[in-house]
């Protein structure tokens, strides 16, 4: 079904290698996939990723491998755009 999931990406720009060392407890990737109301069933949850790893691109690309597996549309929080380049530089878009 077409549309039945839908993920809300709260990025960062920045993986952990580039981040100061003094910076105190630095945001993270956070990526969630909600499955909408079908038929009877209620919106829940099914996926849920949080991280910041030492390349930003790995968070990038397990963002995109879940976009992908539940066929997923995405909301993108509009000051943290760094994926949106990245993806059409890898020619994900």
């Amino acid at each position: 079904m077409s549309n039945l999931y839908v993920a809300g990406i709260d990025g960062i720009d920045l993986g952990q290698q580039d981040t100061s060392d003094q910076t105190r407890n630095p945001s993270k990737m956070c990526t969630t996939i909600k499955r909408r109301v079908h038929g009877m069933k209620a919106p829940m949850y099914v996926a849920y990723y949080l991280d910041r790893p030492q390349r930003i691109e790995e968070a990038y690309e397990q963002t995109i491998a879940l976009l992908y597996y539940y066929n997923a549309r995405a909301n993108l929080e509009a000051s943290k755009v760094g994926i949106l380049g990245w993806a059409k530089r890898e020619k994900w878009m």
